[in-house]
This record gives C-alpha cells, sequence and structure tokens, in this order.
C-alpha cells in the first residue's frame, strides 16, 4: 500500500519540487492508495486470511456488517471499510508529511546545503 502512495506522490513532486506539487502528489498518492487498498484486500488478502487463519471471507463480511449495516458483501465491505480507513491513512501521512516540508525539503531537493 505504501508504494501505491509514494510512487504517485513522488512522480508528481519530481515534475517540479515546490509545496504545491506536493500537495497535488500526496492527494493523487492518497486516493491511489485507497483504490489499490480495496483491491488487494478484496482479492489478495482476504482470500489470505481466509486460508492462513481459517477465517471464512464470509465471518469477516459478517463481522464488518456488525459494525456497518450496509456492508453485505466483500465488494462493500472493501468499499466501505478498507477504502475509508486508507483513505484516512494517507490524510494522516500527508498531514505529517507537510508539518515536517520545510524541515525536509532540502533533502527532497538535492540541496547540499
Amino acid at each position: 500500500m505504501g508504494c501505491s502512495f509514494v510512487v504517485p506522490a513522488g512522480f508528481i513532486y519530481r515534475q517540479n519540487k515546490n509545496r504545491k506539487h506536493a500537495i497535488v502528489g500526496m492527494a493523487v498518492g492518497t486516493v491511489c492508495m485507497a483504490v489499490v487498498g480495496g483491491v488487494i484486500n478484496g482479492f489478495v488478502l482476504l482470500p489470505v486470511y481466509d486460508k492462513l487463519f481459517h477465517m471464512p471471507i464470509e465471518v469477516i463480511v459478517e463481522k464488518g456488517s456488525a459494525i456497518i449495516p450496509a456492508i453485505d458483501s466483500v465488494f462493500k465491505f472493501c468499499l466501505f471499510s478498507v477504502v475509508p480507513f486508507n483513505l484516512i491513512k494517507g490524510i494522516v501521512v500527508s498531514a505529517v508529511t507537510l508539518l515536517l516540508y520545510k524541515h525536509i525539503s532540502r533533502l527532497l531537493k538535492g540541496s547540499q546545503a
């Protein structure tokens, strides 16, 4: 999930190394991470949990529906729990990065000062 955040954010920031591009990059990275997180969880991680921990996907979906009644399938589980989690995670990571941006911008820009 981290790569799905960092790669688009880094690519956008690399085009023009300034605060505006950093913010745009982190916003795009956050959306990419949410989408990739939902897809990977639905098709890879939940089936792996099923096999490794002998917890059927239906049980995971059932537990999700206990919290969010609209959840009644793997798709809705990912849409209503995994995607929002990754959006929040991306926002928090972006906020911390923005707080530290001024201090680390010289490293990001490649300055030797």
